[in-house]
């Protein structure tokens, strides 16, 4: 997202960027959250929960009082 280099239009506004420039951005972030914190939030959200409910519960637990914590 800092290039200098960035091509611009005719009319002087910087170009934008390419879906495949778009992708590695998001892609560099999501490498730089704890893979914790990433499975806590779909659980959270209900995202990733098991299918008999077993983990529900973890929708109720209070995760701010959790430490983070990089299990990879």
């Amino acid at each position: 997202m800092e290039d200098n280099n960035r091509q611009v239009t005719l009319s002087g506004h910087m170009k934008r960027a390419s879906v495949g420039e778009v992708a590695r951005w998001i892609n560099n972030a999501w490498e730089t959250l704890p893979s914790a914190a990433v499975s806590r939030a779909f659980l959270k959200s209900c995202l990733s929960n098991n299918i008999d409910s077993t983990d529900y519960d973890m929708v109720f637990v209070d995760s701010d009082k959790d430490t983070s914590t990089d299990d990879e």
